[in-house]
Parts: C-alpha cells; sequence; structure tokens
C-alpha cells in the first residue's frame, strides 16, 4: 500500500509541476505580445509604438493602406469580429442627423454637407457602399450600440468622457468660430473690438480659448436671437458664433453682418465607433491619407470658404 501511495504523490507533484510551467509561459506570452504587432506576414514581429499609444487598437495592423482587409484578433471564426460587424461587410450604415447644415442636412430629400462629402470620400476610398441613415441626436450614441448603424458622422465632439461607451476616429475638424460684427458700424478691423462687449453663446463659451476672450468684456446669452438683437441695438460691439451658426447667419444676411476674425477652439470632431469596431482602424488610416493628399482642405473649401 505505501508504494501506491508514493506512486501517486509522485504524479501529483508531476502534474503540479507541469501546471506551473505552463501558467508562467501563459503570462509570460501576455505581458510580452500587447507591445507588439506583426507587420509583412507571418513571422515579421517587430515593435510598433503604436501598440502602445493606442490602448483600444488591439488589431493588427498592416503597414500598407486603410483599404485593404481589416486583420481583426477577435474573429470568432464565422466572418463577424467581436462588436459584430462582418469584416466583408459591403455596405456600411452610416447614422446622422441631418438637421445640422453645413455639416449634415437634406437637399431635395437627399442628405448633404460638409460630413457627407467626407464620408462619401471614405466609401470610396474604402472600397465600400453607403447607406446613409437619418438619426435624432443622442449623446449616448443609442442607434450605434444597438446596431443600428455602422458608425456616426453628425458633427459629433471627441469627449473624453464618452470613451466607456464608443470609440471615437482621429479629429477631422477643429470648430472654429468667428468674430462678427455689423457692417457699416464703426468697427472697421478686429483691433476695434478689444475692451468692448463681445456676446457668446453661454452653452459655447468653454470651446474657445480663454487667452482670446480675455481682450474683450465678454456677454454670455442663453438665446442666439437675444444675442442678435443686443448687437443690432448696439448693445454690444461684436458676437462670437460657432462655424455652423455662422454660416448659415451669414448665408441670409450677408449684407447686414462682417466677419473680423476666425478662430480656432478646443471643440474637435471625429467619427464615432462601437467600442471595439474593426472599422476605426481602416476610416483613421484613410482619413490620413485624406488630410496628407490634400482632400479634405478642398472640401472644406466647398462648404466654408464663402465665408
Amino acid at each position: 500500500m505505501k508504494l501506491f501511495k508514493d506512486i501517486k504523490m509522485e504524479k501529483s507533484k508531476l502534474f503540479i509541476a507541469f501546471l506551473i510551467s505552463g501558467v508562467t509561459l501563459t503570462l509570460i506570452s501576455i505581458i510580452l505580445l500587447p507591445a507588439c504587432t506583426f507587420k509583412g506576414g507571418i513571422g515579421k514581429l517587430s515593435i510598433d509604438s503604436s501598440a502602445q499609444a493606442s490602448v483600444k487598437d488591439t488589431s493588427a495592423s498592416d503597414s500598407s493602406t486603410g483599404s485593404n482587409k481589416i486583420q481583426e484578433q477577435t474573429d470568432n471564426g464565422d466572418g463577424k469580429t467581436g462588436d459584430g460587424i462582418s469584416i466583408e461587410k459591403e455596405v456600411l450604415i452610416i447614422g446622422t442627423d441631418t438637421t445640422y447644415p453645413p455639416f449634415e442636412y437634406l437637399e431635395n430629400g437627399e442628405p448633404a454637407g460638409f460630413d457627407i462629402d467626407l464620408i462619401k470620400e471614405i466609401a470610396v476610398r474604402m472600397d465600400k457602399q453607403l447607406e446613409i441613415v437619418p438619426i435624432q441626436w443622442d449623446q449616448d450614441f443609442k442607434d450605434l450600440r444597438e446596431g443600428k448603424v455602422d458608425m456616426i458622422i453628425s458633427a459629433v465632439s471627441y469627449n473624453t468622457e464618452k470613451e466607456k461607451l464608443v470609440d471615437y476616429s482621429q479629429a477631422y475638424f477643429n470648430m472654429k468660430y468667428l468674430l462678427i460684427s455689423l457692417t457699416g458700424s464703426d468697427i472697421k478691423a478686429k483691433e476695434d473690438i478689444k475692451g468692448k462687449k463681445v456676446g457668446i453663446l453661454q452653452a459655447t463659451d468653454g470651446n474657445v480659448d480663454p487667452d482670446y476672450l480675455v481682450a474683450f468684456e465678454i456677454v454670455k446669452y442663453h438665446s442666439i436671437l437675444d444675442m442678435l438683437d443686443e448687437l443690432k441695438n448696439k448693445k454690444i460691439a461684436a458676437v462670437l458664433l460657432s462655424l455652423p451658426i455662422a454660416a448659415n447667419i451669414l448665408q441670409a444676411n450677408r449684407d447686414i453682418y462682417t466677419v473680423f476674425d476666425e478662430v480656432q477652439s478646443i471643440k474637435d470632431l471625429a467619427i464615432v465607433f462601437n467600442e471595439g469596431s474593426p472599422l476605426k482602424q481602416e476610416v483613421d488610416a484613410v482619413l490620413a491619407e485624406i488630410i496628407k493628399d490634400g482632400t479634405l482642405q478642398e472640401i472644406y473649401k466647398k462648404w466654408f470658404d464663402s465665408l
């Protein structure tokens, strides 16, 4: 009996030793592999700083352009990725709130605008077709998270607080503000406005650099109509309006208002994806191309150069 007990004890020791070695190897692979990406096919491993810089980009990256097929580590073996989007999907469903010209609006019943031109260019370079679906603005992106659309482009501001819910593309537009005063007034240049009262909507004043605002006496308003009435009655010298609002006002009142300055803000626009979507990586690659080759600037000129 003692002999059998000794044999069983030795087997237990061997099993435990085998188990410990297996766990150790697994831990080593978990520690080392996340900072690496495969380039140029199997067998070529290189350390890529972008793998460390972007926590959410867990898919393997290829050094070629965004039009290539996505290599997704979370492939379930059924042609779909972890968030349910098919890698081979040919028609992308795009959600947009078509009530915000000139970024997105309906023209003769069809979506038009800066964002629409941009997403169409992205689709062409990805070799994809688009189905653009009008959605209601929802800051929690319910339609996206419920799988009704594949991505949202709708002048959406990048918001770090929403990163727990969704992923954002790289920024494609910095929201600008225009300093506007009355045509024919005593204001002839931006310098004439310094030290004077300038109106701004209370909901947006945090988007403009305080170092810029310090040159004026800022008056905050809840209503844009009230603010413009104050300007017309010369109770304030000028107003600061975000580009979309300014574009609509100037288009209908070109002879009433004059633009004296264009101001960069801290508000960046981005495309929104489900968290972990493989589309983010491919869209980001295409966006980088569009920015680099000047196409984005051409789209911008089409919609905003007349201001």
